[in-house]
Parts: C-alpha cells; sequence; structure tokens
C-alpha cells in the first residue's frame, strides 16, 4: 500500500513503507501532524530547520523517553505555538525542548546560501543537549563556558562582568 505522507498508517513494514517520501518534499507538516496523532510521545523539539537539522530525538539524553523532533523548516513563531497546542492536546508531554532562534521572530524568511556550511550541525546540536539537560560527557575541543545555561543569579554577574570591562575599555581609549 502507498502511503507516501504517512496518512493511514496500516502496515509498515521497513524497508518498503516506512520512508514517507513526500514528507521532506512539501508534506512535512502533514507528515508530522499524522505522527502526533498515531504515535505516543512524551518528550517533542520544537523550532525551526534549525532545531531540525541539530536536536537529535535519539541523543542519549532522550533515552528513557519517547522524543520527536516536531520542528518544522521555515516556521515562525505563530506556527510552531499552534503545532504545540495542537500536540498538547493529542500527547500527555513530560517536556517540551525550544530553542530560541531569531528566526522564529520574523516575517522575513530568506536564509543564505552558506547556511549548510553554517555551525548548526548535529555535532553542535549534541553538544547543546548534553549541556541543557546535564549529560555527562565531555567534548574535546569544547570550552569550558560554551552554551552557558543562563540564571537570574548568573546573568547578573555576567552583566556586571560586561559593565566592568566597558569601563575599563574607556578609561583605555582615553
Amino acid at each position: 500500500m502507498r502511503d507516501p505522507y504517512g496518512d493511514f498508517r496500516l502496515i509498515n513494514i521497513q524497508g518498503i513503507n516506512t520512508e514517507k517520501i513526500l514528507a521532506d518534499s512539501g508534506g512535512e507538516r502533514r507528515s508530522k501532524a499524522n505522527d502526533i496523532t498515531y504515535s505516543e510521545y512524551d518528550t517533542i523539539i520544537l523550532g525551526t530547520s534549525r532545531a531540525l537539522r541539530t536536536l537529535d530525538p535519539n541523543h542519549p539524553v532522550f533515552k528513557n523517553r519517547k522524543a520527536y523532533n516536531l520542528s518544522l523548516r521555515g516556521s515562525n513563531i505563530y506556527e510552531i505555538y499552534q503545532v504545540y497546542n495542537y500536540a498538547r492536546k493529542k500527547q500527555a508531554l513530560k517536556t517540551v525542548v525550544f530553542p530560541l532562534d531569531f528566526l522564529t521572530f520574523t516575517d522575513n524568511r530568506t536564509v543564505s546560501g552558506d547556511f549548510k556550511s553554517s555551525h548548526y550541525s548535529k555535532k553542535l546540536g549534541n553538544i547543546l543537549l548534553d549541556i541543557i539537560f546535564n549529560y555527562p560527557q565531555k567534548v574535546a575541543g569544547v570550552s569550558e563556558d560554551f552554551g552557558t545555561i543562563i540564571t537570574t543569579k548568573n546573568i547578573e554577574e555576567h552583566l556586571t562582568k560586561i559593565r566592568q570591562a566597558q569601563k575599563q575599555y574607556q578609561i583605555d581609549r582615553s
């Protein structure tokens, strides 16, 4: 049975019809809505294509969870909010991962041609997941202060350091 968008889910045979070939070519939203309707997840990842490409639901931090990357290419905050509300109605969610991305909050959705060579990679996504969920894995070559979790306590400390550095810069320039 052909089911390129995953609408019917009657039979799934590995290597025959588990890959939904039209899901990535114009049917992504429809296919993901079907996934949320017909499968069980307790953790979802929301966001734009950056979250889609970088945050892996099979990462070890999700080992004891049923995680699904519900991020959508070219989406904005309104669409992501609608997707969240739909998922919340269909699933018993325990965790929602929503990395903030500047493109989420703009109407201008053009992406430069060098996007694929940018630092938004699966490797970076894994590092960020390790940091966010305190996964005990250190990655060689990654600075200790990379990906610091912002809290009300450390943001004030950080802002104080920035202000002091700005004052010192002004003194040094005069």
